[in-house]
């Protein structure tokens, strides 16, 4: 995600001008010893010097004016960036972690990483966990944990929050990037979030396992664990 090279990553670009500057040196430097074989083969030669040489300026004027400029704007961007994805990671952990300790029981964990649940290890401990169980999130103003239900919604406001400032930076963004970003941010388990705060709806599964959400949670885990494999191949020089 950071522009390691100085020069823009269009290899089609490069190439173009690559063969710009091999055509003016050669003509430049051989096109005196060369007679031409047709008529109009002089013409033709200097129609593609010239073509070239402004090829070449055109090149000169985007590299100076548009991608320094946007090269200096992604150093200044991709530190914010940075933060607000390990943010959104960071609640994927969260998340992760309370739902495997219901599982293993395990106090201790790698905080750099979320548990690598498959979807059976999901499906066992969501059918066994309600909407109305305690969660490991403690409400201060009301001196009591969540429920599961505020939890998963307490969890996916703060996801979205995060996204949508990564979104309002589109400009900024890879395309790989933001296609994971994109995924995330229309994952099931985001809208489905909306529903536990629905009355009606909490009233139908409140005491029921939570096995309903299995397919919102392994999608989001998956789209998550891809996000982090992004984060630290291209993302390591903001931590």
């Amino acid at each position: 995600m950071i522009p390691k090279k100085i020069f823009p990553q269009n290899i089609y670009l490069n190439l173009a001008l690559i063969f710009s500057i091999s055509s003016v040196v050669l003509v430049g430097l051989f096109s005196s010893n060369i007679p031409s074989i047709v008529s109009w083969g002089q013409k033709y030669e200097d129609l593609h010097f010239n073509l070239s040489v402004s090829f070449i300026s055109s090149y000169i004027f985007y590299f100076i004016v548009v991608h320094l400029k946007e090269r200096k704007d992604f150093q200044y961007t991709l530190p914010y960036i940075s933060g607000l994805t390990n943010k959104v990671l960071s609640e994927h952990k969260s998340l992760m972690i309370s739902l495997d300790q219901r599982l293993t029981g395990n106090k201790n964990y790698d905080t750099a990483t979320a548990p690598q649940l498959r979807e059976e290890d999901l499906y066992k401990i969501l059918s066994n966990l309600a909407l109305a169980d305690e969660a490991p999130l403690l409400l201060a103003t009301e001196n009591r944990n969540t429920n599961w239900r505020e939890y998963i919604i307490f969890r996916c406001e703060e996801t979205r929050s995060s996204i949508e400032k990564i979104i309002s930076l589109t400009l900024f963004l890879q395309s790989e990037y933001a296609h994971i970003i994109l995924k995330l941010e229309s994952c099931s388990l985001l809208k489905t979030s909306d529903n536990l705060k629905s009355p009606a709806f909490v009233q139908m599964v409140n005491n029921s396992g939570m096995n309903f959400l299995l397919d919102d949670f392994y999608k989001y885990h998956v789209i998550c664990l891809k996000l982090e494999n992004y984060k630290n191949k291209h993302m390591t020089v903001f931590g």
